[in-house]
């Protein structure tokens, strides 16, 4: 049997990793059949439910089968799970081609590591990193090695969000993309995710991370995982914790170090389960909603447009009837730099929202909690 080809598709939060992978769905051999496993920042896990929803939604549910492992990056704790996923979905989905979304958060080298264990099933084909041109005009960012080496291990670098870019922010991306080593076989600028498939098979090339021990220096540290069934909260429990793996279980709080994470709890209908995980400068809160919860569309609408959050914020929430959803019962929430963007998804499930703030922005999870429950129908 011939070998699957797999790419792996990486790049920080908010650049297009979502959008662009169901472009490339869009635009598969209608003869093939796609997987892909999605690894999220956050516990809850929102990007394969959506995915899956979307996906299903334009009549892609036949030809494409979509895998979640949330709780983080793909290393360390997380490691065995989405080891045991990739070989699960390439066992029973036995794909045309396999796509990997690792967190944003996370370094790339774990997953490009555990791709090649699993030895001569499978094919590494390129490595497709997608970049937000206007983001490297901060030092910060251009300086954090995870950024760095997402870069650095490309195949092929795509500037997304080009509708919106001008043209001294495509030069300056362009300038950047030219000094790498080896050359890059592809350097691209899409809009709405409009990238080629063809660019999955661009040449590979020999290429040896800047930081390799940099996320699991990160990992070294306290590990800490913050799990709260909803209440009101009345303190910030989340300051002292890592980026957690373990989930604590009950009325409380809890962490279990080392411990592969299990299958999410189940929310009751009159109490959600609320998780807080940090890690790489980032904190990410995440929520989950009994399926039998419906909310007000106008007032989240409203709560994901307000000032304070962090601008990184999806969701995706059962609705009463209103004017995104018609009749659709559930809406898909994505808030970033370019504003909110909603949209009907045919999912079905526990309504789950993730918030993902840098350390030094405001982590108001308390507030959001009591929004959300204020707009439960």
């Amino acid at each position: 049997m011939a070998p699957t080809p797999v790419n792996v598709v990486t790049g920080a939060l908010g650049a297009g990793k979502t959008t662009t992978i169901l472009s490339l769905l869009r635009h598969k051999p209608a003869d093939q059949r796609w997987a892909v496993l999605v690894n999220e920042a956050g516990v809850v896990g929102v990007d394969g439910a959506m995915l899956e929803g979307l996906a299903a939604g334009e009549g892609m549910k036949d030809g494409v089968v979509i895998r979640e492992v949330p709780g983080g990056c793909m290393c360390c704790v997380a490691g065995l799970p989405s080891q045991l996923a990739l070989v699960e979905l390439l066992r029973r989905a036995k794909p045309d081609r396999l796509l990997v979304e690792p967190t944003g958060l996370g370094h790339p080298a774990a997953i490009l590591d555990q791709i090649r264990a699993l030895g001569d099933t499978v094919e590494l084909r390129a490595t497709v990193t997608l970049v937000d041109p206007r983001n490297l005009s901060d030092e910060r960012f251009l300086a954090h090695e995870t950024f760095e080496d997402q870069a650095q291990l490309a195949d092929v670098l795509v500037a997304t969000h080009d509708d919106v870019n001008d043209d001294a922010t495509r030069a300056r991306f362009d300038a950047w993309a030219s000094g790498f080593f080896p050359a890059k076989s592809g350097v691209l600028h899409v809009a709405e995710g409009a990238l080629d498939p063809a660019w999955l098979d661009a040449p590979r090339a020999a290429r040896v991370a800047k930081h390799p021990e940099a996320h699991r220096h990160d990992h070294d540290r306290e590990d800490g995982h913050d799990h709260e069934v909803g209440h009101d909260h009345d303190s910030d429990h989340d300051s002292d914790h890592g980026h957690g793996h373990g989930h604590g279980h009950g009325h409380g709080h809890g962490s279990h170090e080392g411990e592969v994470p299990e299958a999410l709890p189940e929310p009751t209908r009159d109490a959600p389960l609320r998780f807080v995980s940090s890690g790489l400068g980032h904190v990410t809160c995440g929520f989950l909603f009994h399926r039998d919860v419906a909310f007000d569309e106008e007032k989240l609408v409203a709560l994901f447009r307000r000032a304070g959050l962090p601008s990184r914020v999806k969701g995706v929430l059962r609705v009463a009837s209103g004017p995104a959803s018609g009749d659709v019962p559930y809406l898909a929430f994505n808030r970033s730099r370019e504003g909110l963007h909603v949209r009907p998804v045919a999912y079905r499930g526990e309504s789950r929202i993730e918030l993902i703030a840098r350390d030094d922005e405001p982590h108001p999870w308390d507030e959001v909690e009591r929004a959300l429950r204020d707009a439960e129908r």
